[in-house]
């Protein structure tokens, strides 16, 4: 005689539970993040909005912060997405779909994988000029994006300003390993 036992977890497989990310603990998405390293570009803060909602993606938390100047054309700005998807083939897709879009809308071809970030990962400039004396900057940006497991994150770090990409890149490398870090619990 045998016996089967069938175990379902509804709304989960296997790939949801094995990386463990969660957004339970999270109320504000902007906690997320090291909000204090806009200051190295523009100390004075400005917007900071966040959500946090279930939808067909998965669990979608966003922040959007920004440090403005009040008498000069500089900013220093991030925006946040990181989805928990009910599955890894979800944020593959959409992990796949946000590399396309970031190439499109930039111009540039993201480069390769950042060591130590998820399965997968890319960085991608979209530079502007920057001047000091110009009251009609436009800001440069840096995205860097990662899947890993079930998880799909974006990072945008946009600066008017002066600024070293090398800084820039490890401060958005910081920030992303750091919501990692927070939704793995």
């Amino acid at each position: 005689m045998a016996i089967g036992i069938v175990v379902a977890t509804a709304g989960h497989d296997r790939d949801t539970v094995e990386k463990g990310y969660s957004a339970d603990g999270v109320a504000d998405a902007c906690d997320l993040l090291d909000l204090s390293v806009l200051n190295r570009w523009e100390s004075r803060p400005g917007k900071r909005d966040h959500k946090k909602e279930r939808n067909v993606l998965g669990t979608v938390l966003t922040c959007e912060a920004e440090n403005e100047s009040a008498n000069v054309a500089r900013l220093a700005a991030m925006t946040l997405t990181a989805t928990i998807h009910d599955s890894e083939a979800e944020a593959l897709a959409g992990y796949e779909m946000g590399e396309r879009f970031a190439e499109n809308s930039s111009g540039a071809t993201p480069s390769g994988t950042v060591p130590g970030l998820g399965d997968r990962s890319f960085l991608v400039w979209n530079k502007k000029d920057y001047s000091p004396t110009s009251l009609l900057n436009q800001a440069s940006s840096l995205q860097l994006s990662t899947r890993d497991g079930q998880l799909e994150i974006h990072l945008i770090i946009s600066i008017a300003a002066d600024f070293d990409e090398d800084e820039v890149v490890t401060v958005a490398t910081e920030q992303v390993r750091r919501v990692m870090n927070t939704l793995k619990g």
